[in-house]
Parts: C-alpha cells; sequence; structure tokens
C-alpha cells in the first residue's frame, strides 16, 4: 500500500478518498484495510493494539466525516472526554439531533433527539460534542447508575468538570426524560473517589453508614500514617478497594509488585496499630452487592460495638474535602 498506507492519528480516521471501489475491496479482502464503516478504513495491524474506547474513537472519526448537524453525545461524548464506563455498550457512536423528537438506531450509530443549548456543545478535536457536563447528565439519564457515579466520580476528581457546573445543567434540563434518575444518580457522586473500584465500592455501600472518602490518619503525634479510600469514624472502620493497577501504581522505580504487596501489607499495619479495623473490596465483591453489604454492614455493627465498649482510635481523622452536587447519600 506504500504511500496510501495511513497510520492512526488522534482522530484513527483513515480516509477512503482516492480509492477506486475495486481498490478497496481488494485491500480490505487481503487484509491491508479492515472496514469501519462506508467510506472509512484503518490499518488492521494498528487496531490490533487498540482498546475499547480507542476502538471507539475511531468509530466516532469516521462517523464524523460527512458535515452533519449531530453532535457527539451520550457514551461517544464520554470516550471523547477520557470518562470510564462501566458496563456501557460502545458498539455505536451516539449523537444528539437538535430540535429532533425521538430517536433513532441504526448500524453503528444511535441519534438521540433533544435540545442543546449553546452552552451544552463544544468542539474537540475538531468535532461538535457536548460539554462535560453535560455529557454526564446524557449518560445518567440513559445508562446505569453506576456507570453515571464512576464516570462524574472521574470527571470531579480530574477537574474535566465541576459539581457546579453539572448543576446547573441539570436545573435547565426540566422535563427532559430521565432527568429525575438521572439527577438522583448524580447526588450519589464524589469526586474524591480516585478509582472505579472505588467508586462502585461507596455505590454499593450507601445507606449502611455515613462514609468518608479518602481520610487522612495521622498518630497521636501528628506523624502521618495513611490515607485511606474509606472509613466509617465511629465503627473505628477503614474500607479498601484493591485492585492489580493499585499494586500497579504504587510501585516505585524498579520496584516489583510483589514488592508493592509486601509494602501495602505494612502500611494495613500501621492502621490497624492506630486503632482501625481494615476490610478489603476487590472486583470479585462487586459482583455480589448483597454479600458485599451483608458483609460490610456486619464489620460496622463489630466496630461500633468494640468503640461503645472504649475502644478509640489514636491520632487524627481528617477526610478530605467532598466533591458532589449535594448532600452526602451514606
Amino acid at each position: 500500500m506504500d504511500a496510501r498506507r495511513i497510520s492512526l492519528t488522534h482522530r484513527s480516521a483513515v480516509l477512503a478518498d482516492g480509492w477506486s471501489d475495486h481498490d478497496l475491496r481488494r485491500a480490505e479482502r487481503h487484509g491491508e484495510l479492515s472496514r469501519i464503516r462506508r467510506g472509512s478504513y484503518a490499518d488492521p495491524d494498528a487496531l490490533a493494539g487498540l482498546d475499547t474506547h480507542q476502538r471507539h474513537r475511531v468509530a466516532i472519526a469516521a462517523a464524523t466525516r460527512a458535515p452533519t448537524p449531530c453532535v457527539i453525545s451520550h457514551a461517544s461524548a464520554a470516550v471523547v472526554w477520557g470518562l470510564p464506563l462501566h458496563g456501557v455498550d460502545l458498539d455505536r457512536v451516539h449523537f444528539t439531533r437538535p430540535g429532533a423528537v425521538g430517536g433513532r438506531r441504526s448500524a453503528g450509530r444511535v441519534d438521540h433527539g433533544g435540545a442543546l443549548l449553546p452552552g451544552d456543545v463544544t468542539e474537540q478535536d475538531g468535532i461538535a460534542v457536548t460539554t462535560p457536563a453535560r455529557t454526564l447528565v446524557d449518560l445518567a439519564r440513559t445508562e446505569s447508575p453506576e456507570a453515571a457515579v464512576v464516570a462524574a466520580d472521574h470527571a470531579f476528581h480530574e477537574g474535566t468538570t465541576t459539581p457546579s457546573a453539572v448543576r446547573d445543567v441539570l436545573d435547565r434540563s426540566a422535563g427532559i426524560p430521565g432527568i429525575g434518575t438521572g439527577r438522583r444518580a448524580l447526588l450519589a457522586a464524589d469526586g474524591r473517589s480516585e478509582s472505579p473500584g472505588e467508586s462502585l465500592t461507596r455505590f454499593v455501600l450507601q445507606g449502611i453508614a455515613p462514609m468518608d472518602a479518602q481520610v487522612e490518619l495521622r498518630d497521636a503525634a501528628g506523624r502521618f500514617g495513611a490515607r485511606v479510600d474509606l472509613a466509617v469514624r465511629d465503627a473505628l472502620l477503614v474500607l479498601e478497594f484493591d485492585g492489580r493497577q493499585k499494586y500497579l501504581a504504587l510501585r516505585s522505580p524498579g520496584q516489583s509488585v510483589e514488592d508493592a504487596v509486601l509494602a501495602e501489607k505494612r502500611r494495613e499495619d500501621v492502621i490497624r496499630g492506630l486503632g482501625y479495623l481494615v476490610t478489603r473490596v476487590v472486583w470479585a465483591d462487586l459482583t455480589d452487592p448483597a454479600a458485599l453489604r451483608r458483609r460490610i454492614a456486619d464489620a460496622v455493627r463489630r466496630g461500633r460495638d468494640m468503640h461503645a465498649r472504649g475502644m478509640v482510635a489514636l491520632g487524627s481523622y481528617r477526610p478530605a474535602a467532598p466533591l458532589r452536587l449535594g448532600p452526602a447519600v451514606t
């Protein structure tokens, strides 16, 4: 394919301009091109190294080749903004068609109807896309509450948008289908959580006990002990979410995963030495929310009973300032 072989760019689309139908069919048949959609192809070797979100960016770029009055929105806009998507189908590119009534699905595409105010739309990489705040509201209206919380937590934590910006979109979206459900989901978001696993743990456990996020624990002399994912102060209980990526992130330069695990065990000893119970949550626990809730509720009861019998924590307990739309959902 020599000069006509086009590598993936930041927009990830390979345009077929100047190619004859015969050349395209031959290149696709011989595995030299992979068809993304009509008129857009990509280097199959480059596609093979992409994850789900990167592949969706390819689909977005291909779908926006031709001028269109539509705006990238919903899950596709979340991909553009780099938001994590938990349990969200990325088989189709999502658009909002301003002024249209109802929606329409076709191969590789979903068109949503609805109003878009000037403040709801911006441009990214030359593509018209809903703003991060509007994107979160659309996700919360149309996807699961878990997906909304994971995406919003990340957006607030990274500064992609703010709770006040999302609140503004919600306040001017009265009457939009699903807005009540979306508002309730977004009220459960808190940008202090630092990973999808932490976000889902907090969401699954809401209602069991008031939980603080990213709590800094210090000893009686004021020396730093640890910063923990979640804690229930009156139960002397610390909750830590464990995923493989956590241990990869904890490694110092040249340190193995095994060394990072041992260092984390020593950190847990410090937390216990300050008077706290430690309970760990892993991804497998999140597949059975009812069992996880029972286990944590039991740990809260035991911790509160110990506290009532005179057990106290040493030093200080300092939760990070919340990053959320409204009062805590506990």
